[in-house]
């Protein structure tokens, strides 16, 4: 199944529900990168532009690659996002044209090594790149039910040997998860920071909540490629998510951990 047909169907909850990202992770990525209205920014794997109008939002100008057609129409529209088709691997812009390139939630799904040799040759010499990922929080008690219930799920569906439990093995996850062709060379990213063609890598956590109720909790399970969103796993899923909701006291929250990577282009 190719990366587009994974999303395809799963639009519409992925728009919805999935988390934005913090403001404090915005501030680091961007601190560097002087006058924002002067920067050009290409995000690749933009979805429907969860990310991409959140740095629109900053003042910067920013170019949206996406594979999936539906992803793009069901996109929001921003005056500083031009949305287009495209990959990670062949973007089809200029060379050495861009002052940023991100990635979040999507790095995973290129080609490692020809994704970043494409960042080094659009990239202005000296440009930034930013791979960013949202996970639960494992060190809360309701996140790490929530993720271990979509592990389940999974597993079941079609992935054996599958437990997501933490942010530290999201790498691990995806590449088995996913299918990622390039699953040893994100370990080394994951490891050692290790970045072909870039230089002055650099990792950083933040945190931040998302408020949650049954339908949310669903929704946001529905928009990700590995459970499925209709038949009996998806039933007991949806049972045992109304089942969490129930018994957790309070207002409900997921606690996320974004783990930003930047790097530098080696000229």
């Amino acid at each position: 199944m190719t990366i587009k047909l994974k999303f395809t169907e799963k639009v519409k909850d992925y728009s919805q529900y999935r988390a934005d990202y913090p403001d404090a992770m915005f501030k680091a990525l961007l601190a560097d990168l002087g006058a924002l209205d002067q920067v050009q920014a290409v995000d690749v794997g933009a979805g429907t532009g969860i990310a991409s109008r959140q740095l629109a939002d900053r003042g910067v100008r920013v170019i949206a690659i996406e594979p999936d057609a539906a992803m793009v129409a069901g996109a929001l529209p921003h005056p500083q996002v031009d949305f287009r088709l495209g990959s990670g691997e062949t973007t089809g812009l200029p060379d050495h044209t861009v002052d940023l390139i991100t990635c979040f939630q999507s790095f995973h799904w290129l080609q490692f090594r020809p994704s970043l040799k494409e960042f080094h040759r659009i990239l202005k010499p000296g440009g930034k790149l930013a791979l960013v990922w949202n996970w639960w929080d494992s060190r809360d008690l309701f996140s790490r039910q929530y993720n271990q219930a979509l592990a389940e799920t999974a597993k079941s569906y079609k992935y054996a040997d599958l437990k997501p439990t933490s942010i530290e093995n999201i790498e691990k996850f995806f590449a088995l998860a996913q299918r990622i062709p390039s699953k040893v060379q994100m370990k080394l990213l994951d490891r050692w920071g290790w970045l072909p063609y870039f230089e002055e890598v650099q990792t950083q956590y933040f945190t931040f909540t998302q408020a949650v109720d049954e339908e949310m909790l669903g929704g946001l399970a529905r928009s990700y490629s590995f459970i499925p969103e209709t038949g009996s796993l998806w039933e007991a899923l949806a049972i045992e998510l109304s089942q969490l909701i129930a018994t957790t006291p309070g207002n409900p929250c997921l606690q996320y951990r974004t783990r930003l990577v930047t790097a530098k282009t080696k000229v």
